[in-house]
C-alpha cells in the first residue's frame, strides 16, 4: 500500500504548532525544591560534633606516632632502719676462764661469728695451757643485763722459766674477736687494754702475740712492734706462703 499524503487541513495545523513553539522559546525547567535552612541550634550541634571528631582523630594520630610508654617503676622501698647498737659505755668487761659455762658460750659464739681460728678457741676452752707459773684466762665485752657477748680476748700469762730455758715475763694473746655488727667501735681496743691491765696487776713486762697480716696495722696503731722471737725453726707455712702473708710475732711493753 502506498504512502498517504496528508490533507491540507492537517498540514496547516502542524505549521501553526511549529510557529508557536518558535515564538515561545524553550520550555522552562521544573523548579527544584529549596533546601531547608538549618537553625542556630543545629549549627552549634554540627560544629560541636566536628570539633569532637577532630580532637579524637588528633589523639589517635599522636598515640600511633609516640613510642610505647615504659611501665611505671614501682616506688623504691624505704631502707630498713639499722638495728640500734648497744652503747659502748654501758658494756661490761668480764673475766672468763676455760672449762666454764661462759667459756662454752664463747666457743659457740666464735663459730657463729665466723672466726677463722674458732678451733683454737675450742681448744683453749677444752685444754687449758698447763705449766707452772702460767695462767690461762681472758675477758669479754658483754651486756651486763643479759650477758650477751659482743667480743672477747683470750690470753695466758706466764712468769718464770719456760721448759726450753727461756725466761718468760709476758701476756700472750691467743685470740681477739669482735662481732661483725659491733666492729670499728673501739671494743677490740678495750679488750686488749684489759689484757694489758691484767698483765700489769700480775707484774708482767710485756704483751705478745702471733698476729695475722690483715690485722697487723691495727696492732701497730696501738704501739705494738715486731718481735725477734717466736720463729725458732721457721714458720711451718714459710715454704708455701710469702713472708708478707705469714703471721708475725709482735709485742708491746706494759710494765
Amino acid at each position: 500500500m502506498g504512502h498517504q499524503k496528508p490533507s491540507k487541513k492537517q498540514s496547516k495545523r502542524q505549521a501553526k504548532a511549529i510557529r508557536q513553539a518558535r515564538t515561545r522559546g524553550p520550555l522552562p525547567l521544573q523548579p527544584q525544591p529549596r533546601p531547608q535552612e538549618e537553625t542556630h541550634a543545629q549549627q552549634v550541634l554540627r560544629e560541636g560534633v566536628m570539633d569532637i571528631m577532630a580532637e579524637f582523630i588528633e589523639q589517635q594520630l599522636s598515640l600511633e606516632a609516640a613510642p610505647a610508654a615504659a611501665p611505671a617503676a614501682a616506688p623504691a622501698a624505704a631502707p630498713a632502719a639499722a638495728p640500734e647498737l648497744f652503747p659502748l659505755e654501758k658494756m661490761a668487761i668480764v673475766p672468763i676462764y676455760p672449762g666454764t659455762a661462759a667459756g662454752d658460750c664463747l666457743v659457740e659464739e666464735a663459730y657463729k661469728w665466723g672466726y677463722k681460728h674458732a678451733d683454737d678457741v675450742a681448744k683453749w676452752n677444752r685444754e687449758p695451757f698447763q705449766q707452772p707459773g702460767a695462767t690461762t684466762t681472758g675477758c669479754f665485752a658483754t651486756d651486763p643485763a643479759t650477758g650477751e657477748p659482743f667480743g672477747f680476748v683470750l690470753f695466758r700469762g706466764a712468769k718464770g722459766t719456760h721448759m726450753s730455758g727461756t725466761e718468760l715475763n709476758e701476756v700472750e694473746v691467743l685470740a681477739l674477736v669482735v662481732r661483725k655488727d659491733h666492729r670499728r667501735r673501739g671494743i677490740a681496743t678495750q679488750l686488749l687494754e684489759s689484757a694489758e691491765a691484767w698483765g700489769r696487776r700480775n707484774q708482767l713486762e710485756k704483751i705478745i702475740g702471733e698476729i695475722d697480716p690483715d690485722v697487723q696495722p691495727f696492732y701497730r696503731k696501738l704501739g705494738w712492734v715486731d718481735a725477734d722471737f717466736g720463729a725458732i725453726g721457721g714458720h711451718p707455712l714459710a715454704s708455701f706462703l710469702p713472708a708478707n702473708a705469714l703471721p708475725k710475732w709482735m709485742k708491746k711493753p706494759i710494765a
